[in-house]
């Protein structure tokens, strides 16, 4: 129904949320292969059978500080995203290393930290990739983590960087038309949709939102993601 249920053993959250993930994971694929595994929604469940309070043994439940809570879970999540960044940022830094003189494989470990939310270090490597050759990709990938970090003069400047390398980029003007809507130019944003839709109108449909009043980031959350550059 539209909704991520993650299998979790509750007897092992003192070894962390990742263990417990685990354990859980495990024991739900052996519960499924033996066909004994069945999903129960609490809530639905409450249709059925109300819950109740025991007459005469009332307690309250104290809750943890939200202090504790934010650190375990800043804790839990910088433990998965390490983990699913191994291997590709182990493969991205390899390339990195063997291709010497070569900007590609910088703009790929970029990437990587970018699609996990590091930013600091996608800019890091995207500025390093730019110092070897400057390159559509980079230079555009460089715009969006601006963009994101909120130094929109700074992503205009890249994103125009990327577009004089390449005149109908669209990852380059879907970038320049965000920024422009942010920094309130309004005449740069018909601009650079009429630009784009000259290139891909399926593509210029998509973002026709920026050109509406309020059409910044913003204000249209559910508005498609930026586009990286392989």
């Amino acid at each position: 129904d539209g909704k991520l249920w993650l299998p979790v053993e509750v007897t092992l959250w003192n070894d962390g949320f990742m263990k417990a993930w685990q354990t859980g994971a495990r024991e739900w694929r052996d519960a499924n292969a033996r066909k004994q595994a069945a999903l129960y929604p609490v809530r639905e469940a409450w249709k059925l059978f109300e819950p109740v309070a025991m007459i005469g043994n009332e307690s309250s439940v104290e809750l943890p500080r939200s202090e504790t809570l934010s650190a375990r879970f800043k804790a839990s999540m910088d433990a998965l995203i390490e983990r699913e960044m191994a291997s590709p940022l182990a493969a991205a830094k390899a390339a990195s290393t063997r291709g010497q003189g070569d900007p590609a494989p910088l703009n790929k470990v970029g990437l990587v930290y970018a699609r996990y939310g590091l930013l600091d270090k996608a800019e890091e490597n995207f500025r390093a990739s730019i110092k070897i050759r400057g390159t559509v990709q980079a230079y555009a990938n460089l715009g969006n983590t601006l963009y994101l970090n909120g130094d929109y003069r700074g992503a205009l400047a890249a994103f125009g960087s990327a577009n004089k390398l390449s005149p109908k980029n669209a990852s380059a003007l879907i970038g320049m038309a965000l920024t422009a809507a942010e920094l309130g130019d309004r005449d740069g944003v018909t601009r650079y949709l009429g630009q784009l839709a000259a290139i891909d109108p399926s593509i210029a449909e998509r973002y026709a939102y920026i050109g509406s009043a309020g059409g910044s980031r913003a204000a249209e959350a559910s508005a498609p993601s930026l586009e990286w550059e392989e």
